[in-house]
Protein backbone atom coordinates (compact mmCIF):
# COMPACT_ATOMS: atom_id res chain seq x y z
CA UNK A 1 0.00 0.00 0.00
CA UNK A 2 1.08 3.58 -0.53
CA UNK A 3 2.47 5.50 2.40
CA UNK A 4 0.03 7.61 4.34
CA UNK A 5 2.14 9.31 6.97
CA UNK A 6 2.79 13.01 7.28
CA UNK A 7 6.21 14.59 7.04
CA UNK A 8 7.39 17.06 9.66
CA UNK A 9 5.95 20.04 7.76
CA UNK A 10 2.24 20.86 8.05
CA UNK A 11 0.01 19.06 5.53
CA UNK A 12 2.96 17.61 3.61
CA UNK A 13 3.10 13.93 2.77
CA UNK A 14 6.03 11.59 2.23
CA UNK A 15 4.03 10.04 -0.62
CA UNK A 16 0.48 9.91 -1.90
CA UNK A 17 -1.59 6.73 -2.08
CA UNK A 18 -3.12 6.13 -5.49
CA UNK A 19 -6.91 5.74 -5.50
CA UNK A 20 -9.07 4.11 -8.16
CA UNK A 21 -12.69 5.33 -8.19
CA UNK A 22 -15.28 3.15 -9.93
CA UNK A 23 -18.90 3.99 -10.70
CA UNK A 24 -20.86 2.97 -13.82
CA UNK A 25 -23.10 6.03 -13.66
CA UNK A 26 -22.63 9.45 -12.09
CA UNK A 27 -24.20 9.90 -8.64
CA UNK A 28 -21.52 11.96 -6.80
CA UNK A 29 -18.61 9.86 -8.10
CA UNK A 30 -17.40 12.56 -10.49
CA UNK A 31 -17.21 15.07 -7.63
CA UNK A 32 -15.24 12.56 -5.57
CA UNK A 33 -12.82 11.92 -8.43
CA UNK A 34 -12.28 15.65 -8.94
CA UNK A 35 -11.61 16.18 -5.26
CA UNK A 36 -9.17 13.29 -5.04
CA UNK A 37 -7.42 14.66 -8.12
CA UNK A 38 -7.22 18.08 -6.44
CA UNK A 39 -5.36 16.42 -3.57
CA UNK A 40 -3.08 14.42 -5.87
CA UNK A 41 -4.69 11.11 -4.86
CA UNK A 42 -6.58 10.04 -7.99
CA UNK A 43 -5.05 7.21 -10.00
CA UNK A 44 -8.00 6.50 -12.27
CA UNK A 45 -11.75 7.05 -12.61
CA UNK A 46 -13.58 4.11 -14.17
CA UNK A 47 -17.09 4.81 -15.43
CA UNK A 48 -19.35 3.95 -18.36
CA UNK A 49 -19.52 7.35 -19.98
CA UNK A 50 -17.65 10.54 -19.18
CA UNK A 51 -15.87 13.28 -21.10
CA UNK A 52 -12.82 15.16 -19.85
CA UNK A 53 -13.49 18.87 -20.26
CA UNK A 54 -9.98 19.49 -21.64
CA UNK A 55 -10.24 16.71 -24.27
CA UNK A 56 -11.21 17.19 -27.91
CA UNK A 57 -14.66 15.73 -27.15
CA UNK A 58 -14.98 18.11 -24.20
CA UNK A 59 -14.16 21.12 -26.35
CA UNK A 60 -16.63 19.97 -28.98
CA UNK A 61 -19.36 19.71 -26.33
CA UNK A 62 -19.03 23.43 -25.70
CA UNK A 63 -20.15 24.25 -29.23
CA UNK A 64 -22.98 21.72 -29.44
CA UNK A 65 -26.56 23.00 -29.84
CA UNK A 66 -28.11 23.52 -26.41
CA UNK A 67 -30.48 20.55 -26.80
CA UNK A 68 -27.51 18.15 -27.16
CA UNK A 69 -25.31 19.98 -24.69
CA UNK A 70 -27.95 19.52 -21.99
CA UNK A 71 -27.98 15.74 -22.56
CA UNK A 72 -24.25 15.32 -21.93
CA UNK A 73 -23.56 18.17 -19.50
CA UNK A 74 -23.61 15.92 -16.42
CA UNK A 75 -21.02 13.62 -18.03
CA UNK A 76 -18.43 16.33 -18.67
CA UNK A 77 -15.75 16.37 -15.97
CA UNK A 78 -13.65 19.45 -15.30
CA UNK A 79 -10.27 19.35 -13.63
CA UNK A 80 -9.24 15.79 -14.58
CA UNK A 81 -6.99 14.95 -17.52
CA UNK A 82 -8.39 12.51 -20.05
CA UNK A 83 -5.68 9.90 -19.35
CA UNK A 84 -7.05 9.49 -15.81
CA UNK A 85 -10.54 8.60 -17.05
CA UNK A 86 -11.33 5.11 -18.34
CA UNK A 87 -14.76 4.72 -19.95
CA UNK A 88 -16.79 1.73 -21.11
CA UNK A 89 -19.65 3.38 -23.05
CA UNK A 90 -20.67 0.16 -24.79
CA UNK A 91 -21.83 -1.22 -21.44
CA UNK A 92 -24.27 1.65 -21.03
CA UNK A 93 -25.48 1.31 -24.62
CA UNK A 94 -26.01 -2.44 -24.31
CA UNK A 95 -27.97 -1.94 -21.08
CA UNK A 96 -30.26 0.57 -22.78
CA UNK A 97 -30.78 -1.62 -25.84
CA UNK A 98 -31.65 -4.65 -23.71
CA UNK A 99 -34.14 -2.78 -21.55
CA UNK A 100 -37.59 -4.00 -22.58
CA UNK A 101 -39.70 -2.13 -20.04
CA UNK A 102 -40.70 -5.24 -18.11
CA UNK A 103 -37.86 -4.96 -15.63
CA UNK A 104 -37.46 -2.27 -13.00
CA UNK A 105 -34.65 0.27 -13.20
CA UNK A 106 -32.93 -1.55 -10.33
CA UNK A 107 -32.92 -4.82 -12.31
CA UNK A 108 -31.64 -3.08 -15.43
CA UNK A 109 -28.89 -1.37 -13.47
CA UNK A 110 -27.97 -4.68 -11.83
CA UNK A 111 -27.00 -6.19 -15.19
CA UNK A 112 -25.16 -3.04 -16.29
CA UNK A 113 -23.31 -2.84 -12.97
CA UNK A 114 -22.31 -6.51 -13.12
CA UNK A 115 -20.75 -6.17 -16.57
CA UNK A 116 -19.05 -2.90 -15.58
CA UNK A 117 -17.39 -4.42 -12.52
CA UNK A 118 -16.08 -7.31 -14.58
CA UNK A 119 -14.64 -4.90 -17.17
CA UNK A 120 -12.32 -3.10 -14.73
CA UNK A 121 -8.83 -4.39 -15.43
CA UNK A 122 -6.76 -6.36 -12.92
CA UNK A 123 -3.84 -4.21 -14.04
CA UNK A 124 -5.47 -1.00 -12.80
CA UNK A 125 -6.55 -2.60 -9.52
CA UNK A 126 -3.00 -3.86 -8.94
CA UNK A 127 -1.52 -0.48 -9.94
CA UNK A 128 -3.41 1.47 -7.27
CA UNK A 129 -3.26 1.42 -3.47
CA UNK A 130 -6.95 1.71 -2.73
CA UNK A 131 -10.26 1.25 -4.57
CA UNK A 132 -13.44 3.23 -3.88
CA UNK A 133 -16.71 1.81 -5.20
CA UNK A 134 -20.36 2.67 -4.64
CA UNK A 135 -23.40 0.91 -3.27
CA UNK A 136 -25.30 -1.42 -5.64
CA UNK A 137 -22.35 -1.47 -8.08
CA UNK A 138 -19.49 -3.02 -6.08
CA UNK A 139 -20.31 -6.58 -5.00
CA UNK A 140 -17.97 -8.11 -7.60
CA UNK A 141 -15.36 -5.36 -7.37
CA UNK A 142 -15.06 -5.68 -3.58
CA UNK A 143 -14.41 -9.44 -3.91
CA UNK A 144 -11.83 -8.84 -6.64
CA UNK A 145 -9.99 -6.34 -4.43
CA UNK A 146 -9.93 -8.82 -1.56
CA UNK A 147 -8.55 -11.53 -3.87
CA UNK A 148 -5.86 -9.18 -5.21
CA UNK A 149 -4.93 -7.91 -1.75
CA UNK A 150 -6.17 -4.35 -2.19
CA UNK A 151 -8.17 -2.33 0.33
CA UNK A 152 -11.71 -1.47 -0.73
CA UNK A 153 -13.90 1.38 0.55
CA UNK A 154 -17.63 1.31 -0.12
CA UNK A 155 -19.23 4.74 -0.53
CA UNK A 156 -22.93 4.45 0.31
CA UNK A 157 -25.56 7.03 -0.52
CA UNK A 158 -28.46 5.89 1.66
CA UNK A 159 -29.33 3.80 4.71
CA UNK A 160 -28.69 0.07 5.05
CA UNK A 161 -30.74 -2.00 2.53
CA UNK A 162 -32.44 -4.04 5.27
CA UNK A 163 -33.44 -0.87 7.13
CA UNK A 164 -34.75 0.52 3.86
CA UNK A 165 -36.98 -2.50 3.23
CA UNK A 166 -38.33 -2.35 6.78
CA UNK A 167 -39.26 1.32 6.56
CA UNK A 168 -40.68 0.98 3.05
CA UNK A 169 -42.94 -1.85 4.21
CA UNK A 170 -44.19 0.25 7.13
CA UNK A 171 -44.94 3.15 4.79
CA UNK A 172 -46.76 0.91 2.34
CA UNK A 173 -49.04 -0.35 5.11
CA UNK A 174 -49.59 3.11 6.57
CA UNK A 175 -50.21 5.00 3.34
CA UNK A 176 -52.13 2.67 1.05
CA UNK A 177 -52.85 5.35 -1.53
CA UNK A 178 -49.14 6.20 -1.78
CA UNK A 179 -47.83 2.63 -1.64
CA UNK A 180 -46.59 2.25 -5.21
CA UNK A 181 -43.47 4.34 -4.57
CA UNK A 182 -42.19 1.89 -1.96
CA UNK A 183 -42.49 -1.52 -3.64
CA UNK A 184 -40.29 -4.24 -2.09
CA UNK A 185 -36.89 -4.82 -3.69
CA UNK A 186 -36.18 -8.27 -5.11
CA UNK A 187 -34.24 -10.48 -2.70
CA UNK A 188 -31.25 -11.03 -5.01
CA UNK A 189 -30.73 -7.25 -5.23
CA UNK A 190 -30.75 -6.98 -1.43
CA UNK A 191 -28.30 -9.89 -1.26
CA UNK A 192 -25.74 -8.25 -3.55
CA UNK A 193 -25.84 -5.08 -1.44
CA UNK A 194 -25.29 -7.08 1.74
CA UNK A 195 -22.43 -8.93 0.05
CA UNK A 196 -20.62 -5.75 -0.95
CA UNK A 197 -21.02 -4.41 2.59
CA UNK A 198 -19.55 -7.61 4.03
CA UNK A 199 -16.59 -7.58 1.60
CA UNK A 200 -15.68 -3.93 2.18
CA UNK A 201 -12.77 -2.94 4.39
CA UNK A 202 -14.42 0.38 5.21
CA UNK A 203 -17.76 2.03 4.53
CA UNK A 204 -18.18 5.78 4.09
CA UNK A 205 -21.67 7.06 4.94
CA UNK A 206 -23.12 10.56 4.51
CA UNK A 207 -24.92 11.04 7.84
CA UNK A 208 -25.47 9.88 11.38
CA UNK A 209 -28.79 8.39 10.29
CA UNK A 210 -27.08 6.11 7.77
CA UNK A 211 -24.43 5.25 10.38
CA UNK A 212 -27.22 4.22 12.78
CA UNK A 213 -28.90 1.95 10.22
CA UNK A 214 -25.62 0.13 9.63
CA UNK A 215 -24.97 -0.28 13.35
CA UNK A 216 -28.51 -1.64 13.81
CA UNK A 217 -27.77 -4.25 11.16
CA UNK A 218 -24.63 -5.57 12.77
CA UNK A 219 -21.87 -3.57 11.10
CA UNK A 220 -19.00 -2.65 13.41
CA UNK A 221 -18.60 1.06 14.10
CA UNK A 222 -14.85 0.63 13.51
CA UNK A 223 -15.63 -0.09 9.88
CA UNK A 224 -17.73 3.05 9.26
CA UNK A 225 -16.57 6.59 8.48
CA UNK A 226 -18.94 9.57 8.18
CA UNK A 227 -18.42 12.12 5.41
CA UNK A 228 -21.34 14.37 4.55
CA UNK A 229 -22.06 15.00 0.86
CA UNK A 230 -21.08 18.30 -0.59
CA UNK A 231 -23.07 20.49 -2.92
CA UNK A 232 -22.53 23.66 -4.91
CA UNK A 233 -23.33 25.87 -1.93
CA UNK A 234 -21.57 28.95 -3.28
CA UNK A 235 -23.70 28.90 -6.42
CA UNK A 236 -26.66 29.87 -4.21
CA UNK A 237 -27.38 33.31 -2.78
CA UNK A 238 -28.93 33.80 0.64
CA UNK A 239 -31.42 36.64 0.53
CA UNK A 240 -32.88 38.13 3.74
CA UNK A 241 -36.08 36.36 4.79
CA UNK A 242 -37.93 39.34 6.21
CA UNK A 243 -41.62 38.64 6.86
CA UNK A 244 -43.81 41.71 6.56
CA UNK A 245 -46.90 42.20 8.72
CA UNK A 246 -49.19 41.44 5.79
CA UNK A 247 -47.08 38.60 4.38
CA UNK A 248 -48.08 34.99 4.48
CA UNK A 249 -45.35 32.74 5.84
CA UNK A 250 -44.41 30.44 2.98
CA UNK A 251 -43.27 26.94 3.84
CA UNK A 252 -41.57 25.00 1.04
CA UNK A 253 -41.45 21.25 0.46
CA UNK A 254 -39.16 20.26 -2.43
CA UNK A 255 -38.72 16.57 -3.29
CA UNK A 256 -40.46 13.66 -4.95
CA UNK A 257 -44.16 13.37 -4.14
CA UNK A 258 -43.88 10.11 -2.23
CA UNK A 259 -44.54 8.61 1.18
CA UNK A 260 -40.79 8.12 1.63
CA UNK A 261 -40.29 11.88 1.53
CA UNK A 262 -42.92 12.39 4.23
CA UNK A 263 -45.42 14.24 2.07
CA UNK A 264 -48.53 12.34 3.31
CA UNK A 265 -47.68 13.27 6.90
CA UNK A 266 -46.99 16.88 5.98
CA UNK A 267 -50.34 17.23 4.23
CA UNK A 268 -52.16 15.59 7.15
CA UNK A 269 -50.51 17.92 9.67
CA UNK A 270 -51.11 20.98 7.49
CA UNK A 271 -54.84 20.18 7.33
CA UNK A 272 -54.98 20.40 11.15
CA UNK A 273 -53.39 23.87 11.35
CA UNK A 274 -54.85 27.35 11.11
CA UNK A 275 -53.15 28.37 7.87
CA UNK A 276 -54.96 31.67 7.35
CA UNK A 277 -51.62 33.49 7.30
CA UNK A 278 -49.47 30.73 5.85
CA UNK A 279 -48.93 28.90 2.60
CA UNK A 280 -47.36 25.53 1.80
CA UNK A 281 -45.61 25.33 -1.55
CA UNK A 282 -45.02 21.86 -2.99
CA UNK A 283 -42.36 21.43 -5.65
CA UNK A 284 -40.93 18.23 -7.01
CA UNK A 285 -41.43 15.19 -9.15
CA UNK A 286 -44.10 12.58 -9.64
CA UNK A 287 -47.83 12.87 -9.05
CA UNK A 288 -49.87 13.16 -5.92
CA UNK A 289 -52.46 10.33 -5.93
CA UNK A 290 -55.72 11.50 -7.47
CA UNK A 291 -57.71 10.52 -4.37
CA UNK A 292 -55.55 12.77 -2.15
CA UNK A 293 -57.10 16.22 -1.84
CA UNK A 294 -54.80 19.09 -1.02
CA UNK A 295 -55.70 21.09 2.10
CA UNK A 296 -56.35 24.83 2.01
CA UNK A 297 -53.45 27.16 1.23
CA UNK A 298 -51.35 24.50 -0.51
CA UNK A 299 -49.89 25.27 -3.93
CA UNK A 300 -48.44 22.55 -6.15
CA UNK A 301 -45.66 23.95 -8.37
CA UNK A 302 -44.73 20.56 -9.83
CA UNK A 303 -41.36 19.89 -11.41
CA UNK A 304 -38.71 22.58 -11.06
CA UNK A 305 -35.73 22.91 -13.40
CA UNK A 306 -32.29 23.32 -11.81
CA UNK A 307 -32.03 26.90 -13.07
CA UNK A 308 -35.28 27.70 -11.23
CA UNK A 309 -34.13 26.47 -7.83
CA UNK A 310 -32.75 29.80 -6.63
CA UNK A 311 -36.03 31.61 -7.32
CA UNK A 312 -37.98 28.77 -5.69
CA UNK A 313 -35.98 29.13 -2.47
CA UNK A 314 -36.11 32.93 -2.70
CA UNK A 315 -39.90 32.79 -2.65
CA UNK A 316 -40.03 30.76 0.57
CA UNK A 317 -39.42 31.54 4.24
CA UNK A 318 -38.99 28.06 5.77
CA UNK A 319 -37.96 24.72 4.28
CA UNK A 320 -39.82 21.66 5.56
CA UNK A 321 -38.66 18.14 4.70
CA UNK A 322 -40.06 15.35 6.93
CA UNK A 323 -38.45 12.48 5.00
CA UNK A 324 -38.52 8.90 6.26
CA UNK A 325 -35.42 7.55 4.57
CA UNK A 326 -32.41 9.22 2.98
CA UNK A 327 -28.67 9.35 3.06
CA UNK A 328 -28.25 13.09 3.34
CA UNK A 329 -30.80 14.91 1.19
CA UNK A 330 -28.82 17.59 -0.62
CA UNK A 331 -31.90 19.73 -1.17
CA UNK A 332 -31.67 20.58 2.54
CA UNK A 333 -28.16 21.94 2.02
CA UNK A 334 -29.36 23.99 -0.94
CA UNK A 335 -32.22 25.42 1.11
CA UNK A 336 -29.84 26.30 3.94
CA UNK A 337 -27.44 27.91 1.45
CA UNK A 338 -30.34 30.13 0.34
CA UNK A 339 -30.88 31.28 3.91
CA UNK A 340 -33.90 29.19 4.88
CA UNK A 341 -34.50 27.81 8.38
CA UNK A 342 -35.06 24.06 8.24
CA UNK A 343 -37.60 21.61 9.60
CA UNK A 344 -36.29 18.13 8.87
CA UNK A 345 -35.95 14.66 10.31
CA UNK A 346 -33.06 12.64 11.65
CA UNK A 347 -33.88 10.17 8.83
CA UNK A 348 -33.34 12.88 6.22
CA UNK A 349 -29.81 13.48 7.46
CA UNK A 350 -31.06 16.66 9.08
CA UNK A 351 -28.88 16.18 12.16
CA UNK A 352 -25.87 17.17 10.03
CA UNK A 353 -27.37 20.60 9.36
CA UNK A 354 -29.77 21.56 12.11
CA UNK A 355 -29.11 23.07 15.52
CA UNK A 356 -32.42 23.04 17.32
CA UNK A 357 -33.94 26.48 17.87
CA UNK A 358 -30.91 28.10 16.19
CA UNK A 359 -31.52 27.45 12.50
CA UNK A 360 -34.54 25.17 12.63
CA UNK A 361 -35.93 22.04 14.24
CA UNK A 362 -34.85 18.41 14.00
CA UNK A 363 -37.74 16.01 14.50
CA UNK A 364 -38.27 12.27 14.35
CA UNK A 365 -39.83 10.80 11.22
CA UNK A 366 -43.62 10.30 11.29
CA UNK A 367 -44.00 12.38 14.49
CA UNK A 368 -47.20 14.34 13.86
CA UNK A 369 -47.06 16.53 16.95
CA UNK A 370 -43.38 17.39 16.56
CA UNK A 371 -43.92 18.46 12.95
CA UNK A 372 -47.02 20.44 13.91
CA UNK A 373 -45.21 22.29 16.72
CA UNK A 374 -42.24 23.12 14.48
CA UNK A 375 -44.47 24.64 11.80
CA UNK A 376 -46.50 26.54 14.40
CA UNK A 377 -43.31 27.94 15.92
CA UNK A 378 -42.54 29.85 12.72
CA UNK A 379 -46.16 30.92 12.37
CA UNK A 380 -46.03 32.43 15.85
CA UNK A 381 -42.45 33.77 15.65
CA UNK A 382 -41.97 35.16 12.12
CA UNK A 383 -39.43 37.60 13.54
CA UNK A 384 -37.04 34.67 14.15
CA UNK A 385 -36.99 33.52 10.53
CA UNK A 386 -34.40 35.98 9.23
CA UNK A 387 -31.81 35.31 11.95
CA UNK A 388 -32.30 31.55 11.81
CA UNK A 389 -31.88 31.68 8.04
CA UNK A 390 -28.57 33.51 8.43
CA UNK A 391 -27.31 30.72 10.68
CA UNK A 392 -28.46 28.15 8.11
CA UNK A 393 -26.35 29.85 5.48
CA UNK A 394 -23.26 29.79 7.70
CA UNK A 395 -23.76 26.11 8.48
CA UNK A 396 -24.25 25.26 4.79
CA UNK A 397 -20.78 26.54 3.93
CA UNK A 398 -19.31 23.50 5.67
CA UNK A 399 -20.89 21.39 2.93
CA UNK A 400 -19.04 22.60 -0.14
CA UNK A 401 -17.52 19.99 -2.44
CA UNK A 402 -14.05 21.18 -1.45
CA UNK A 403 -14.85 20.55 2.22
CA UNK A 404 -16.17 17.12 1.24
CA UNK A 405 -12.92 16.43 -0.61
CA UNK A 406 -10.82 17.57 2.34
CA UNK A 407 -12.64 15.11 4.59
CA UNK A 408 -12.12 12.31 2.05
CA UNK A 409 -8.43 13.09 2.06
CA UNK A 410 -8.31 12.60 5.82
CA UNK A 411 -10.19 9.30 5.52
CA UNK A 412 -7.82 7.98 2.87
CA UNK A 413 -4.70 9.11 4.66
CA UNK A 414 -5.68 7.38 7.88
CA UNK A 415 -2.82 5.00 8.63
CA UNK A 416 -5.05 1.93 8.93
CA UNK A 417 -6.61 2.47 5.50
CA UNK A 418 -3.82 3.58 3.16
Amino acid sequence: MGASVYSSGPNKLKSHPKVLVAHPGTQHAFYLARQLNRHGLLFRLWTCFAIAENSLAGRLCKILPSVFKKKVSNRVIAGILADKIKTTPWIEWIARLRFDGRKSNEERFYHRNRIFQEAISDHDIMSCDLVVGFDTSSWILAKRCKKLGKKFILDVSIGHPLAKEKIYKELQNRYVLWGSDSAPKKQYLIDVECNEIACSDYIVVPSNFVWATYIENGISSDKIKINQFGTTVFDFIAKPKVVGKEDKIRFLFFGSFTARKGLPLLLAVWSELDTTHAELILAGYGKIPSKVKLPANVTNRGAIARVQRQSLFDNAHVFVFPSNFEGLAQVQIEAAACGLPLIATFNSGGSELIKNNENGFLIEAEENEALKKAIEYFMHHPDRIEKMGEISRLISERFSWDAYGDRWREIILASDIA
